[in-house]
């Protein structure tokens, strides 16, 4: 039951009864490192399309030359994503990664559970994963008590992938996780940015930075629903330091796309887990995300068709309402706004 199935892109599965998942699962609610979280359980026994297998999930943090790293025998399914109520409201919305093992074919054949016996492997099964959604961990030469999840322990369950591996690149055709077209469109771009860096005629987000003489920009105060317009890169670049950052956030190329198109507001972002180290991130400046935007993998540097589809977070100064008549001109230098905009953001400054 631990081997890999082979499931593909758009095949359907059942998630495994509460006792299955039990006998996969070490002490630590875990199977190959990957734990088996609390907002996982309502989804037992379901049945559901897979999204994208595991090909690659994007690394930042591990120190490791590759960017891009392999979780084998994982998938995705459908649109099932983390709400955090399992780790103290954590708002990132990260996919679940999904064990092979935690699924199985729908026609496959299994004795029906015993409702007794599945009914205590669902106690013991609860009780496993929620003590283990905090651990005590050595931060900064200190013991803290931090929080554990899937993302957090992605690098000790996967491993790296060189960044022009053929075989992870051919996979993600094979595995249908992405289709012929989209596989040249990408592959075209990775090469020709990549020569475009060398020669020096490419900036590394494929955008101009202001650096040291960047502007804080506008602050909107923006609630969930309200509609907005991202800025151009243009605008945006003059709001980045050297790090490509506004106030510690960072704008990766994945967000380029979004330039000049118009979203909803989906939430102003409080709580983040932090990936690196379990920390909860208390956030009071303004972190937006968007309806419908999410990273593809499709422009990250080294980490191609990254399967994780989280949702980009935002600066408001990257964004504009679209409501803003051309009468006044922003804290940016460049657009226009309303007067009652341009008194919102005097105000919030």
């Amino acid at each position: 039951m631990g081997q890999e199935a082979g499931f593909r892109a758009g095949d359907e599965v059942e998630v495994r009864s509460a006792r299955e998942i039990l006998a996969t699962l070490d002490e630590d609610g875990a199977l190959d490192a990957v734990p088996f979280m609390p907002e996982m359980l309502e989804h037992i026994g379901e049945r559901h399309r897979v999204y994208k297998r595991l090909e690659k999930i994007c690394d930042y943090f591990s120190g490791e030359p590759s960017r891009a790293r392999f979780l084998p025998g994982a998938v995705v399914l459908d649109e099932l994503r983390c709400d955090g109520s399992g780790h103290g409201g954590c708002m990132a919305r990260c996919r679940y990664f999904w064990k092979e093992a935690w699924l199985r074919w729908p026609d496959a054949e299994a004795p029906p559970p015993d409702p007794a016996a599945e009914a205590t492997a669902r106690r013991e099964l609860e009780r496993r994963v929620g003590a283990a959604v905090r651990v005590t961990r050595v931060i900064d030469d200190e013991k803290e008590e931090v929080w554990r999840c899937q993302i957090t322990e992605a690098i000790r369950a996967s491993t790296p992938v060189g960044e022009a591996s053929p075989r992870r690149f051919l996979r993600e055709l094979t595995s249908r996780n992405v289709t012929f077209w989209q596989f040249i469109r990408v592959s075209f771009r990775a090469v020709s940015e990549r020569i475009g860096r060398k020669l020096k005629v490419v900036p590394e987000l494929g955008i101009k930075v202001a650096g040291a003489d960047h502007v804080d920009g506008e602050r909107l105060d923006l609630q969930p629903g309200e509609t907005v317009e991202v800025r151009s890169q243009a605008e945006i670049g003059r709001t980045l330091d050297e790090s490509a950052r506004l106030r510690g956030l960072v704008y990766t190329a994945e967000m380029n796309p979004a330039c000049g198109n118009r979203f909803m507001v989906k939430e102003r972002i409080e709580r983040l887990i932090d990936e690196r180290n379990g920390r909860m991130i208390e956030i009071k400046s303004d972190c937006i995300t968007l309806e419908n935007f999410i990273c593809t993998g499709e422009h990250t540097r080294g980490a191609w068709f990254c399967a994780r589809e989280h949702f980009p977070i935002w600066r408001e100064a990257w964004l504009k309402r679209v409501d803003d008549a051309p009468n006044g001109v922003d804290q940016l230098g460049v657009g226009t706004t309303s007067p009652t905009s341009a008194s919102r953001a005097t105000s919030d400054a």
